[in-house]
């Protein structure tokens, strides 16, 4: 009995290599299809944390974001915004994004690392004015009213950011929605 469960086990665990691939030219901009439209992004207690919303500034090129707290007072207020786009140079998926928090910039910098069809795996690290804060880990699992997030710390310390927190996106326009 045994056997036949690790056996089992092995399969399943090489079949989600087998089945995750890393974006290319061809198919990066199926990935970001999900994030299209508005949502809110919740907190572990399912409180609304930020609002996101997001289209294709140019067709499969150029895919333009903003988002913004929904948190109440003065420590808590952010505004940012960002693209995507695929690097020829390094031959994958990355975005640039610009936060103004708490009367500070900091920028953020992302590359895809794996994508299947229900999930997508970015590194993201995190800067201000005093060089490199944080690198994470985040992955994103499609569900059918919007996405859930995990995240791993890589290095530096956690994110202030009210984002940081984010464990689950609920999708609020129907527009564009990919299965």
């Amino acid at each position: 009995m045994f056997r036949p469960f690790l056996s089992f086990a092995m399969l399943l665990t090489l079949s989600t290599f087998v089945f995750a691939e890393t974006p290319t030219t061809s198919n990066w901009s199926s990935g970001l299809n999900h994030y299209i439209g508005q949502f809110h992004l919740l907190n572990s207690d399912n409180q609304p944390m930020r609002e996101f919303e997001s289209h294709w500034a140019e067709d499969n090129e150029i895919f333009q974001y903003a988002s913004f707290s929904m948190i109440d007072g003065a420590d808590s207020s952010s505004r940012g915004v960002g693209f995507c786009f695929w690097n020829k140079k390094e031959k994958r998926l990355e975005f640039n994004e610009l936060e103004f928090r708490d009367g500070k910039r900091f920028m953020y910098i992302g590359y895809c690392v794996d994508m299947t069809k229900t999930t997508m795996t970015w590194i993201v690290s995190e800067w201000s004015e005093k060089g490199m804060i944080s690198q994470v880990k985040m992955t994103d699992t499609f569900t059918s009213t919007g996405l859930d997030r995990s995240t791993e710390q890589i290095m530096g310390e956690e994110s202030e950011a009210d984002d940081s927190s984010v464990v689950k996106w609920v999708r609020v326009t129907e527009e564009n929605k990919e299965g």
